[in-house]
């Protein structure tokens, strides 16, 4: 089958059917629960938890105004970007149900409240990331973003324990179960445009098309999160 087809019945496969793929971004005041979700092995059905990271794809772009976000390929392009270019990092995550304090919403969760979408950030958010995984392994921890501002996208960083998305395929529970192939399903959907969120791969006749002929003008904590007694309460729901 086509990789542009899907194949889905209802209420088998049909999750965000006609919706179209939105990033996160954090709202200021809130507090989120993400588990990362690309792993090597998951477009196969296996997502291996234990690897040794998450899977990421990178690249610097350039903004054009009337254009968008483009990638650099050179001084060419860098003349049509007042800003110059900066380093864009993409991933997928799920974002569970929370309150306010960042903790698990129990209701939601058992419902199966949760989307599935990808992550976009700077290269300093990324060095943030990295220390939380070296001391709490994203593939066993999730983690509580804490957003300060929405426009320019703060945030502090604490690890949360259990992985949400590795309990639900290793839960005892079919419903649970059927709940960790469906976020499978949408990750390895949301892979192959992945590239594709950080900016678009144009050509500079594309770009002077989209301008409309428009001339260049020269550019001279670490910690483990205190979201209650999560190992008592998450075995119960992800077994229910």
């Amino acid at each position: 089958m086509s990789d542009f087809i899907q194949q889905f019945g209802f209420g088998q496969g049909d999750r965000g059917i006609g919706q179209q793929s939105k990033r996160f971004k954090g709202e200021g005041g809130k507090r989120y629960r993400i588990s990362f979700a690309w792993w090597e092995g998951i477009e196969d059905g296996t997502p291996n938890f234990e690897g040794e990271t998450p899977q990421f794809v990178g690249g610097r772009r350039l903004y054009i105004p009337n254009v968008g976000y483009v990638f650099d390929k050179g001084p060419e392009y860098a003349k049509y970007a007042p800003d110059g270019a900066r380093t864009s990092i993409a991933t997928i995550i799920v974002v569970w149900p929370t309150m306010s304090n960042g903790k698990l919403d129990e209701d939601l969760f058992k419902r199966g409240d949760f989307d599935v979408m990808p992550w976009v950030f700077g290269q300093n958010k990324y060095r943030d990331l990295e220390p939380n995984h070296a001391n709490f392994h994203f593939g066993t921890n999730d983690l509580v973003i804490n957003c300060t501002d929405s426009q320019y996208q703060k945030m502090s960083f604490v690890s949360a324990q259990k992985n949400l998305f590795a309990g639900l395929l290793a839960s005892k529970s079919k419903k649970m179960q059927e709940r960790g192939a469906e976020i499978i399903q949408a990750v390895s959907a949301l892979v192959p445009a992945i590239r594709d969120e950080i900016a678009r791969d144009l050509t500079l006749d594309q770009i002077r098309e989209k301008l409309g002929g428009i001339s260049a003008s020269p550019t001279g904590d670490n910690g483990a999160a205190d979201v209650g007694d999560v190992d008592d309460i998450l075995d119960d729901l992800l077994d229910d």
